[in-house]
């Protein structure tokens, strides 16, 4: 008959090989080794109450770990004291980390080890491990869910940080976040075990892992903070990846482009819709006189570009002053100087196209597409007369609206939708084409050829928008092709139902609430803070077919 203290060494000896660092043997030669590793066993572990203060942290693994992937990718929270001393058990399945510190006082704690950390195979864990325990009566229980869509990027995961409100300083994403974990390759995160209270989150693509937001690193902003309770569903958001521009908006350069033209260049594209709120100053430093001059704005080829055109000297030096100007992304331009030396001389040579904003041939406009003409150097109007002839292959004329957006674009808008089946043919006589210094083009006709689609080609997606939270800010919709650079919007002043038409195609429906009517969606800001606006993404790509409506597609914002 086995003796009491037998039993209770036998015993003993099992607890030990359970959660102790034993070495694991592997057999030598076979395939190799593509399997992730796992996360066996954990002391404290997950779920512990009354954990004694004292206490360090145990892992270990199904296999051994590359020491390196783990001393940078593991975390626990709320933050200890000191360093932490990393020991690894022969055989590297099993560490053991302590610090000088002892825990708080009814206080849980969570860990999280990241999908980064790999095997000596360079295995990675499938997914982040997260584990809490609490020194006091319970585990916190709050939480908070949510998905990151991250288009182009390619990253499979993405660092979520999160950040007490009670305790955040202005610069919050220079600061250590109070809870961590990553995105799985979906793109959705868990962050569980939370105290009750209220969070800030920042998603981050953190390629060199400083826990910092850097130039070029792709980040996301929720459009609101976060609730957290105990007894609460999960909070949850989406969130959508941008690459955020450190480079201040600035002036970069003057410098004369053309006859009686001076081309002033910024460091990012400008607000078109902010135009009123330009101001530029011109002073001939000659005398010390303002000079008079007319802003010509920029343009799809040249977004960052104002033109300047007056009666420049040739030789003359100017100052110009610019203020108030906005960029693409909301940045306001600090009052900038710089100077021109205008050298050239007086123009004599014709305009000439720059480009046509028209498909290639055979290829397809929607059905009251415009067809737009950018031309190199602004033309005068005044001597125009219609140069523009557009007909289908029958020889019949369409007609339609030729109008100048301004005095270097021209577009020819259809009275009618294109037609189904015919090719249109577009002719511009050149002839009519005259520069502000009188130089014409010259005679000869531009010629262009297209296959447009008619009403009849077109499909509908009918749907509603709906929103959780009252707002009278409009809704922009936005369906994008799928392959390709076509984009169809439409703007909604209040939810409720919708048709778009659409050419047969993959389409991907999204939107956002335009907070600031702007008719852009801002990912948010750091300084000043601003949340990103709320953005919305249908689940499924929606194969659109001719004469066919897609129902009951719904954006929930």
């Amino acid at each position: 008959m086995r003796s009491r203290h037998a039993g209770f060494f036998l015993a003993a000896v099992a607890v030990l090989l359970g959660t102790s660092c034993a070495q694991k043997g592997a057999p030598q030669g076979g395939p190799p080794d593509t399997t992730a590793p796992q996360v066996e066993s954990t002391l404290p572990a997950g779920g512990d109450v009354r954990v004694d203060r004292r206490s360090g942290l145990t892992i270990q693994f199904s296999e051994p770990i590359d020491k390196a992937t783990f001393a940078r990718n593991w975390e626990i929270s709320p933050a200890r004291a000191g360093e932490a001393k990393i020991e690894w058990t022969k055989g590297g399945r099993c560490v053991s980390i302590s610090w000088s510190d002892t825990l708080r006082d009814s206080t849980s704690y969570r860990v999280t080890i990241s999908s980064r950390v790999a095997d000596r195979r360079a295995n990675p864990l499938a997914e982040p491990y997260t584990f809490a325990f609490s020194t006091g009566p319970q585990v916190d229980r709050g939480e908070i869910r949510g998905r990151i869509i991250a288009a182009g990027e390619g990253k499979s995961a993405f660092d979520v940080f999160a950040y007490r409100l009670e305790s955040l300083p202005d610069t919050f994403w220079l600061s250590p976040p109070d809870y961590y974990t990553q995105s799985a390759s979906d793109g959705r995160f868990q962050l569980p075990y939370l105290r009750a209270g209220r969070y800030r989150l920042l998603v981050l693509g953190d390629n060199n892992r400083n826990r910092r937001l850097d130039h070029g690193e792709p980040f996301a902003l929720a459009p609101r903070d976060f609730a957290v309770a105990d007894d609460a569903l999960p909070d949850s958001a989406r969130f959508f990846v941008t690459v955020r521009d450190t480079v201040p908006f600035h002036l970069r350069d003057c410098a004369p482009v053309g006859p009686q033209l001076i081309a002033v260049g910024f460091s990012h594209p400008l607000d078109t819709a902010g135009m009123s709120t330009w101001s530029m100053g011109v002073v001939d430093s000659l005398d010390g006189a303002a000079a008079v001059a007319t802003i010509l704005p920029p343009t799809a080829r040249r977004p960052s570009q104002l033109l300047l055109r007056g009666q420049w000297r040739d030789g003359g030096v100017y100052t110009i002053a610019v203020g108030g100007i906005v960029d693409q992304l909301g940045q306001i331009l600090s009052d900038s100087v710089c100077r021109c030396v205008y050298t050239l001389g007086r123009d004599s040579t014709g305009p000439r196209i720059e480009m046509v904003v028209l498909p290639e041939p055979n290829a397809a406009l929607t059905p009251r597409d415009p067809i737009r003409w950018v031309f190199a150097e602004p033309l005068d109007t005044t001597r125009w007369h219609d140069g523009v002839l557009v007909a289908d292959t029958l020889g019949q004329r369409l007609d339609g609206l030729t109008r100048w957006v301004h005095e270097q674009e021209l577009e020819f808008v259809p009275s009618a939708p294109w037609p189904d089946t015919l090719l249109v043919l577009v002719t511009l006589d050149s002839a009519q084409l005259v520069d502000l210094n009188g130089n014409p083009a010259g005679p000869g006709v531009y010629r262009w050829r297209f296959r447009p689609l008619g009403e009849s080609q077109m499909g509908e997606i009918e749907g509603r928008v709906t929103s959780a939270e009252a707002t009278a800010a409009p809704f922009w919709l936005e369906a994008r092709a799928i392959g390709d650079a076509r984009r169809v919007r439409r703007k909604m002043t209040v939810p409720g139902s919708f048709t778009l038409a659409l050419p047969a195609g993959r389409w991907q429906l999204g939107g956002f609430v335009d907070s600031n009517d702007d008719g852009r969606w801002l990912a948010g800001s750091f300084a000043p803070f601003a949340f990103a606006e709320p953005r919305a993404l249908a689940a499924d790509t929606l194969s659109v077919r001719a004469r066919f409506t897609l129902e009951e597609i719904t954006l929930e914002f």
